[in-house]
């Protein structure tokens, strides 16, 4: 498992020369969470490193090796975000880099957010028949990963 202090130094390597509003909302952060594989320690050679900040503005940074999500403080105290998916995610498998973890106090899983995933999946898989003959094989093999995960996602939110 990487220590809190592994995530810093991959942070800042992931981060580069460049972006200097992506630093700037890390280093005042009031809370900075690292999530998803590398959280939980199922990281694969080519997993990128999410991040969630709480931080005075909202930013998002998208890269291969970086996701970054830069919340306000507002926002993060917002109950449509709180009771959201990616909030309980955070709140449950996030590793606390800076900050309380006062921060995902109250924080549940909406039913809002599990019909969203609901009519995901089904949209995907509703999709699947007449798209799936006319796809190339890498699209084929990049729409498998994708239900997959979305499928995953809705078991982990409590629903088969």
């Amino acid at each position: 498992m990487t220590r809190p202090d592994d995530f810093i130094s991959m942070i800042d390597q992931r981060l580069g020369l460049g972006d200097d509003r992506a630093r700037q909302c890390i280093s005042k952060a009031a809370h900075l969470i690292v999530f998803g594989s590398m959280s939980v320690g199922l990281e694969t050679p080519h997993s990128d490193l999410d991040i969630l900040c709480i931080t005075e503005e909202d930013y998002t940074l998208k890269s291969p090796i970086l996701d970054l999500v830069c919340i306000s403080k507002n926002v993060a105290a917002d109950e449509t975000w709180r009771r959201g998916e990616l909030a309980s995610h955070i709140a449950c498998y996030g590793t606390l880099l800076r900050g309380s973890s006062n921060w995902a106090a109250g924080i549940r899983l909406g039913e809002e957010a599990v019909t969203k995933k609901e009519r995901r999946v089904r949209a995907f898989l509703h999709h699947l028949p007449q798209s799936w003959l006319g796809l190339e094989e890498c699209f084929k093999v990049k729409y498998a990963t994708k239900v997959r995960r979305e499928v995953q996602r809705l078991i982990l939110l409590g629903r088969d």
